[in-house]
């Protein structure tokens, strides 16, 4: 859309698109740097933004080129200072947010005044409401269930279920590498999960992510992001209207007022392009990120850019209910930790935790397998 005008404004630079499907985004750009013909542009899931920047592939921002004196100038930019720590690494940045998001609590209404709840005032604080509050909204036919009051993401452990251990424990891996989810939170923040499903009978990971039965009002209240507004108002508009957005809830006893883990994804530059094409692949990111209103309209992503959050079009924007409880949460809340293998750190995850999830294996037996397990993969990612 904004193409156009910045062809008209910079003749002498030629834009050519590549559409990549986000789920092999990562590996079709790794082959193109190893065969030496990767972009000079691209826009990779930022936890995956490290693997490149860690071999070298990923440039600087050239802060000159956009007007910026340097890094400390690119960050004041944004609405809170670490919003850009994903793309940081000794004091460096690497990258220019296209999004940056997390997951809140959406509510059903409809559903929570039929079970006599006020979505204001009753909705959950913190973990152990969560559970009375759900079991209120729970209904079941002939033993199964029919309408869930809330259920986990099991799909996205490393966002959510780390967001949740965070909260008791900070981060499961430290900046030095060191592993460290081998502790009595982790313990207790994976039980929780597994009994759930097998306990308490809410649901579970053997039962449908909720992200379609929420918007068929078959589950009163589920965790998602700011971006979820947008297939809602399309394909539910009169349950759109109808919504509350709450934060994340937290654990009475935290240590961290904590959300989900915040995730995003940027521009980054080709740091094998040549120096004049790096300093006009920055200058077109920074012209894209300056459109936030745009993003926010056409897909529900947010690019948090000062003078937009700050602005009375950011207040007043309708097609997000509570824009500003995300962003709230948001600021609140950190990044994944940096690793160059987050894939397999994600994936290790879900296939341990699914031991208790759905086989009942105490989580008590499952941490110490994965801290050992974690060792393992950062261990062959440093050789």
């Amino acid at each position: 859309r904004h193409d156009p005008a910045y062809k008209q404004q910079n003749p002498h630079v030629t834009v050519e698109y590549m559409h990549v499907p986000d789920a092999e985004l990562a590996e079709k750009t790794t082959t193109l740097f190893v065969a030496g013909d990767a972009p000079e542009l691209f826009i990779p899931q930022g936890d995956h933004a490290i693997a490149y920047i860690d071999r070298g592939w990923a440039a600087e921002v050239d802060y000159r080129a956009v007007g910026l004196k340097g890094g400390a100038d690119l960050a004041n930019a944004y609405a809170w200072q670490q919003a850009l720590d994903q793309w940081k690494v000794k004091g460096k940045y690497y990258g220019m947010p296209t999004e940056i998001s997390n997951y809140c609590l959406w509510i059903n209404n409809k559903l929570y005044r039929e079970a006599g709840l006020d979505p204001q005032r009753d909705y959950p604080k913190d973990w152990d409401q969560m559970i009375d509050v759900a079991r209120r909204l729970t209904k079941q036919e002939g033993g199964q269930i029919t309408q869930r009051g809330f259920d986990l993401d099991y799909g996205r452990p490393a966002y959510h279920w780390g967001g949740h251990l965070y909260q008791l424990a900070g981060p499961m891996i430290q900046e030095d590498g060191k592993v460290t989810i081998n502790n009595e939170s982790a313990v207790r923040t994976l039980q929780y999960w597994a009994d759930w499903g097998l306990k308490h009978q809410l649901g579970g990971f053997k039962m449908t992510n909720g992200a379609t039965p929420f918007r068929n009002s078959q589950v009163a209240m589920w965790v998602s992001g700011a971006w979820y507004s947008a297939g809602l108002r399309t394909n539910a508009p009169d349950l759109f209207k109808d919504v509350t957005i709450k934060p994340f809830p937290r654990w009475k006893d935290k240590k961290h007022d904590h959300g989900t883990h915040v995730y995003g994804y940027s521009f980054v530059v080709n740091s094998q392009s040549a120096a004049e094409t790096r300093a006009e692949a920055w200058k077109l990111a920074w012209y894209f990120s300056g459109f936030a209103p745009d993003y926010l309209s056409a897909n529900g992503l947010l690019i948090p850019k000062k003078d937009f959050v700050e602005s009375p079009a950011f207040k007043n924007f309708a097609d997000i209910p509570a824009l500003d409880v995300f962003l709230d949460d948001m600021k609140k809340s950190t990044y994944f930790p940096k690793t160059p293998v987050y894939s397999k750190i994600s994936d290790t995850l879900k296939t341990f935790f699914a031991r208790s999830w759905t086989e009942g294996q105490p989580a008590r037996q499952v941490i110490p397998e994965v801290q050992k397990e974690l060792e393992r993969v950062l261990a062959e990612a440093r050789r």
